[in-house]
């Protein structure tokens, strides 16, 4: 099956990083972790973790940051750029 959406915008990307690489996993001590990534300019809002509360973004603007509060273990932090129609990207984790 191919579904063609013209109107789907790219996932936004994780730039952040622990000292390994954009992307790449890792261990931290601190309970709470500042995010960010960049996004295109069509992006109207960010979730993070399917909630908009907390994210730093302003639409139009290509960059954002999210403070997450991390249990302990693994936390998987999954983030969807949203168009002015409500249409979700697919999740960069």
């Amino acid at each position: 099956v191919i579904t063609y959406n013209p109107e789907l915008l790219p996932a936004p990307l994780i730039t952040s990083n622990g000292g390994n690489g954009n992307g790449v996993d890792f261990t931290t001590t601190k309970a709470n972790w500042t995010i960010w990534g960049t996004t295109v300019a069509e992006t109207a809002r960010i979730e993070v973790n399917d909630a908009i509360t907390g994210v730093g973004y302003t639409s139009g603007d290509t960059i954002w940051n999210y403070v997450v509060t991390l249990a302990e273990g693994i936390n998987v932090i999954s983030v969807r750029a949203v168009n002015a129609n409500g249409l979700k990207s697919y999740p960069d984790t």
